[in-house]
């Protein structure tokens, strides 16, 4: 094997280490986090009673809901950061999953949610992994 050969492999290695701290590394806990609280915690409905705006880079306004839910007469209100285009319907009901023992962690739409984190992780691996073997290809077989 040539001095570029392991250079190359060093290379990959170095890609797949950054790749993997910029990407995935805060990423696959919260999943897990996420989906210990949603088997373990407590579904209900909330209300939409407000909800924060933003503007994305090219423009478009999104939002995010505010929700009100009650845990034994107590209320809590939490402020989503799941921003989407499609406005919230204010009065309107939302499901939300909390932990029972701590009722401020919450998540909301708790089932798209989690597949959305799901999907984004493996939809980032899916592209490492094909960069990966284009790469080792390239390397061993041209």
């Amino acid at each position: 094997m040539n001095i570029l050969l392991y250079l190359s492999i060093v290379g990959i290695l170095i890609f797949d280490i950054i790749s993997y701290r910029v990407f995935l590394k805060n990423a696959i806990p919260e999943f897990f986090r996420l989906n210990k609280l949603v088997v373990n915690g407590q579904k209900d409905q909330g209300e939409i009673i407000g909800f924060a705006e933003k503007d994305d880079s090219d423009g478009h306004t999104q939002y995010a809901p505010l929700i009100r839910y009650f845990v034994n007469n107590t209320r809590y209100e939490y402020q989503t950061d799941n921003f989407s285009f499609k406005k919230p319907v204010v009065g309107s009901s939302i499901g939300i999953c909390y932990d029972s023992n701590n009722p401020k962690e919450v998540i909301a739409n708790y089932n798209t949610y989690l597949l959305s984190k799901a999907m984004e992780i493996i939809l980032i691996a899916i592209v490492l992994v094909s960069l990966n073997l284009g790469f080792l290809y390239k390397v061993f077989f041209d």
